[in-house]
């Protein structure tokens, strides 16, 4: 098996922890209680291009897509200047990072959430995994 490069590793950390401050964001600003289980579908039904991310049909069924839509308009209208910068960062990530992302490398980025997850079993745990409860 080869081993991929320091810088390879340390730019792959970067991106889930991106990942996961991004999902943690968009669920508490969408007043969704942040789990695993939801942080794992928030990923999941992320857009896979720019057509997805533009496309009507698409936004109606992803979890994603309404969550991004619920923190925004949270934000809009009530959001502190740190709410607004972390939906910011959520929403480059996931409309602008995570399409750019290969199948591979999403198929890594997936793996990296659910992997742990299911390998435990801690699928249906509430927020204990994540410092954040879902309250806004």
């Amino acid at each position: 098996m080869k081993l991929p490069s320091t810088s390879t590793v340390a730019s792959w950390k970067d991106s889930v922890a991106s990942t996961a401050r991004s999902a943690v964001n968009a669920l508490r600003l969408a007043g969704k209680e942040v789990t695993a289980g939801n942080v794992i579908a928030l990923i999941q039904s992320a857009p896979h291009d720019v057509v997805e991310c533009g496309d009507q049909e698409f936004r109606s069924r992803s979890f994603c897509r309404e969550c991004l839509d619920l923190a925004c308009d949270w934000v809009a209208y009530r959001g502190s200047p740190d709410d607004q910068s972390g939906y910011g960062e959520a929403e480059r990530h996931f409309l602008v990072g995570v399409p750019a992302l290969s199948a591979d490398e999403r198929e890594l980025l997936e793996a990296s959430f659910t992997g742990i997850i299911q390998g435990f079993k801690l699928d249906g745990l509430p927020s204990l995994l994540f410092a954040e409860n879902g309250e806004r």
